[in-house]
């Protein structure tokens, strides 16, 4: 992956971040999944950290979003940037393929972690109303 290849921090980042977000780096577990900007991570007992859904974790263990563009943990010691809050795009962001976003997006909030497009990605349904064609029974004002 080059760097043309990789989404650029404003891709992730949600209209509505007021750039107040905690950052901290964190060690990435040596049997994580490659990390992309973007991935939910969750926190290990051990305190690294690896990709939501990847090495048995789960909703619980919910910490933070990647912000590297991309963090091989085969290429030996690695880190990685962890935003620990701020406002994200749902359809920007990465979980392990056994699970689903939807698994963890209320554990991220409860941590200060804010989605936003959420219809977008099913954690939350569009209202009928706002599917439906509205159908007008009003006259026109000239009927000629």
């Amino acid at each position: 992956m080059n760097i043309l290849s990789g989404k650029y921090l404003s891709d992730i980042i949600g209209a509505h971040d007021l750039s107040d977000f905690v950052m901290q780096v964190y060690n990435v577990s040596a049997g994580s999944p490659v990390l992309v900007r973007g991935a939910v991570v969750c926190r290990k007992a051990d305190g690294t950290v690896t990709l939501a859904g990847a090495e048995g974790s789960g909703p619980d263990d919910v910490f933070g979003i990647a912000l590297n563009l991309v963090i091989d943990p085969d290429a030996g010691y690695a880190t990685t940037s962890v935003a620990r809050s701020g406002v994200y795009d749902a359809t920007q962001l990465v979980v392990d393929e056994s699970v689903e976003l939807q698994d963890f997006a209320d554990r991220l909030r409860e941590r200060g972690i804010f989605l936003e497009k959420l219809e977008m990605v099913g954690i939350i349904p569009v209202p009928e109303l706002a599917t439906v064609a509205p159908q007008s029974t009003e006259q026109p004002l000239n009927p000629s």
